[in-house]
């Protein structure tokens, strides 16, 4: 166990959480980081974790690994990943069955949860609201939320959402994605600012970075600045091409995808975000938590965050012209951006390990028959 100090007044929650075993049926993909900072703070609060899944993360001390054997074919190991879990389940016995995004671990864990009789956890992610349950079989996607034990979402604008939906206030709660604050912190008062801006995230669709692109251009016209975008993705070469096409692309670094990118947050002005669709981007908040001011559009939990920290602007329409005005006006005045840097790094207690661990608490309570 670890021995990290249990906030104040919460000591009697961290003993009972002590008893508690829990099994995770995860498949986070592309960067290991997502496990440990989704999963990390809930280790200090139990007595044994499991974790049963295709990807290999060897990274948190005190965890249980169950892996399932690489075969070469996604359904054959995702349907021997749930027999394995099942089998678990069912051998050993748990408190708690974690998981994360509905289709298709949260659908292993009610399954293996009902099989075992072992309350189930699911975890949202962005698009299990704001796609799957808009969609055609958006009544099975909100059915399927009222059958879990409990049901986390990155933020209280979700929460509501799954209010509304007809889950029980009491099993809706709220678990922050964390940083580790001692990793994601300003930058040392001598580092120089190499970029104004810096652009992080999947070159996919719903991220936009060609809107990041087309406000640059817009940008052009106005000012000089130093950009940097990170990342990999389907529309890289689109995004490549709009670079050139507007004669700006030696004006934008593109190093690709960055496991680590707190010094390029430490070596950048301004955070910008342009997705049309986002729950509460980890990027964000990893952003801020370096004191970086954020230009980031008016969905998901982004204005919960950024408007109540008064970090950032927040758009209505971030893309183009709109998106470039902000950046302007923000980069135009030194008082206002040394404002906003100083407000954003408030957010490093709410979403610091502490933080998530006080979240994690009220979900092994909750499962367990309590109240959030």
């Amino acid at each position: 166990m670890s021995t990290n100090p249990t906030p104040t007044g919460e000591a009697d929650e961290a003993d009972e959480a002590d008893e508690t075993a829990v099994l995770a049926v995860t498949g986070f993909t592309r960067n290991p980081d997502k496990f440990t900072r989704h999963v990390g703070p809930l280790v200090d609060l139990v007595s044994h974790l499991s974790v049963v899944s295709r990807m290999r993360y060897e990274r948190l001390p005190g965890v249980t690994y169950r892996y399932v054997p690489r075969v070469g074919h996604k359904l054959v190991e995702l349907l021997v990943q749930f027999v394995y879990a099942a089998w678990l389940a069912r051998r050993d016995e748990y408190d708690l069955v974690v998981s994360f995004s509905m289709v298709p671990y949260g659908l292993f864990a009610l399954a293996v949860g009902r099989l075992s009789g072992t309350p189930v956890h699911l975890g949202v992610m962005g698009s299990d609201i704001d796609v799957h349950a808009e969609r055609w079989y958006g009544p099975l996607t909100i059915r399927l939320f009222r059958a879990f034990d409990v049901v986390s979402v990155p933020g209280e604008v979700y929460r509501g959402r799954l209010i509304q939906m007809g889950v029980d206030e009491g099993r809706a709660v709220v678990l922050v994605n964390p940083v580790d604050v001692d990793e994601y912190e300003p930058a040392p008062t001598e580092t120089p600012t190499e970029y104004d801006y810096i652009w992080v995230g999947r070159f996919s669709a719903e991220k936009q970075p060609l809107a990041f692109v087309r406000a640059l251009a817009a940008l052009d016209e106005e000012r000089s600045f130093e950009a940097v975008m990170l990342g990999d993705g389907p529309l890289e070469a689109e995004v490549d091409a709009a670079l050139e096409a507007a004669g700006i692309a030696d004006r934008v670094d593109r190093p690709g995808w960055v496991d680590d990118p707190v010094e390029y947050y430490q070596s950048s002005s301004t955070f910008v975000l342009t997705s049309s669709r986002d729950a509460l981007p980890l990027t964000l908040v990893e952003a801020m938590a370096c004191g970086l001011p954020c230009v980031a559009p008016r969905v998901g939990a982004i204005p919960e965050v950024v408007d109540q920290t008064r970090a950032g602007r927040v758009l209505a329409d971030a893309d183009g012209e709109a998106l470039a005005a902000a950046l302007a006006a923000l980069s135009a005045d030194a008082d206002g951006h040394a404002r906003l840097a100083a407000n954003a790094t408030s957010i490093r207690e709410r979403y610091s390990y502490d933080g998530a661990r006080r979240d994690w608490q009220t979900v092994v309570r909750t499962a367990d028959g309590g109240q959030a």
